[in-house]
């Protein structure tokens, strides 16, 4: 099983629900935040951009999803702190689930990049 969270927005070149990490980068560069709750944003994404481990550029298409594994329960604990940053600040966050995430593109221990299937229902 495969694990992702959306805001409702979508990408306006893919037409596909944005996951939560570009509004988060938005959030943190945009200036708005209380001080206190721009730290602690932006220590959430230090997190991940120190611990999960990010493709070469060259690997992935555009239109690609990123889906964490259901076993990386480290990573997965730690995006429901970054779904209530967002949440907290106005962003409409869902889990997407799915045992079918498209063609793998990469894959590491923790989550797949996968381009969607044509009758994948995430959209």
């Amino acid at each position: 099983m495969y694990l992702r969270l959306v805001i409702t927005r979508r990408d306006q070149e893919s037409s596909r629900t944005l996951g939560v990490f570009q509004p988060a980068y938005e959030l943190l560069n945009g200036g708005t935040l209380p001080r206190a709750e721009h730290e602690h944003l932006a220590d959430v994404i230090a997190w991940f951009e120190r611990y999960l481990p990010r493709p070469s550029r060259s690997r992935i298409e555009p239109g690609t999803i990123f889906w964490f594994r259901s076993d990386s329960s480290r990573f997965l604990r730690k995006i429901w702190d970054l779904a209530a940053i967002l949440t907290q600040n106005g962003f409409h966050v869902e889990l997407r689930k799915t045992a079918r995430p498209g063609y793998i593109r990469c894959e590491d221990a923790f989550q797949v990049a996968a381009t969607p299937f044509r009758d994948s229902r995430f959209g």
